[in-house]
């Protein structure tokens, strides 16, 4: 080969340009005041009609108090842990389906878990609690809402189902032991 042709000149591909450097332009949005969140105007509220220090009133102490915990479709008075524990296990995972529903179904389905929720504490009570009979009554609970695909409830029945036989084997071992 001829020396010439291991020359250094390099040569371009014809398709590649350098990058040049375009200035950013960014849109100028006019500044908007933000609002008050809700619970800053409710706090505000009832700070302009109590004399007294909001942050030792009884409800502000109450409030603050509470534990932040997800959003489970029940209300947790009377319950057992064991109980609440199952249902949000149940509710995990179905808040979309849940807002879909009209406030009806909505009722119905939060009342049949809160059923089946019960239910699967008694067997654990009684030792009698079994995966096939844990899925029976999923099954039976995810089939209230309405257009669920049958792959998607055998899928959220069989995982919801797992969950709660760990929580009904650790609650029978303590009940076993103690």
């Amino acid at each position: 080969m001829p020396a010439a042709e291991h020359s250094s000149d390099h040569v371009e591909h014809p398709l590649h340009q350098p990058h040049q450097e375009r200035p950013v332009v960014v849109p100028e949005v006019p500044h908007q005041p933000e609002a008050p969140k809700p619970t800053e105007q409710a706090f505000d509220q009832y700070k302009a009609v109590h004399d007294e220090k909001p942050d030792e009133s009884p409800y502000v102490v109450k409030q603050a108090a509470r534990a932040k915990t997800d959003q489970v479709m029940t209300d947790d008075v009377g319950k057992s842990a064991l109980q609440v524990k199952v249902e949000e296990v149940m509710a995990n995972g179905l808040d979309a389906s849940y807002q879909t529903m009209t406030p009806v179904q909505q009722e119905r389905f939060r009342k049949k878990g809160e059923e089946i929720a019960k239910q699967i504490e008694d067997l654990t009570a009684r030792f009698k609690l079994t995966a096939r009979k844990v899925l029976h009554l999923l099954r039976s609970w995810l089939k209230l809402i309405p257009g669920i695909n049958k792959f998607f409830l055998e899928q959220e029945a069989k995982l919801k189902a797992d969950a709660i036989m760990k929580l009904g084997q650790e609650e029978m071992l303590k009940r076993k032991i103690g």
